[in-house]
């Protein structure tokens, strides 16, 4: 499994609402999945993203303030904490045209990676750090995608 070129589910949302799920060949569901999301749909979901703070995300600044917390956690406790299966969250966004809200500068051709290892440990362990919590609540807003009923096996 650890030469697997497949090792995780993936999934993509294209402009036009159509959703794509490849779950890897160990999974019980293993194969290509689609759904297609009504413009409504698409518009909420790209919203919630922006709300969540996803695509504004400063991983530098965060990464610092959770480093603080956490060593402030370990002296008030005097316990490390370590997790041993460590897991990666990976969003990439890329947008042909952002726009924050009314009045803002448009921005053309956004591309944005955000990954974070750990992420629903983090939001659980630092509930007090809004921009990791908002992180997990968008990555569980894609994840939902994930086991919608209305996915349909194309091979």
């Amino acid at each position: 499994m650890l030469a697997e070129p497949d090792p995780e589910p993936l999934l993509r949302i294209y402009g036009n609402g159509r959703v794509h799920v490849h779950y890897p060949a160990y999974m019980t569901r293993a194969g290509n999945y689609e759904l297609q999301l009504s413009q409504p749909e698409l518009r909420t979901l790209l919203r919630a993203l922006a709300t969540d703070g996803i695509i504004d995300f400063d991983q530098a600044a965060t990464g610092h303030q959770r480093q603080q917390l956490a060593a402030q956690q370990r002296a008030a406790s005097g316990s490390l904490i370590y997790i041993s299966d460590s897991s990666d969250t990976v969003i990439d966004i890329r947008l042909n045209e952002y726009q924050k809200g009314p009045g803002t500068a448009r921005v053309l051709n956004l591309k944005k990676r955000f990954t974070w290892s750990d992420l629903k440990q983090d939001a659980r362990r630092f509930p007090q750090l809004r921009e990791i919590t908002n992180a997990n609540n968008a990555a569980q807003r894609l994840e939902t995608l994930l086991h919608r009923n209305d996915l349909v096996k194309i091979r």
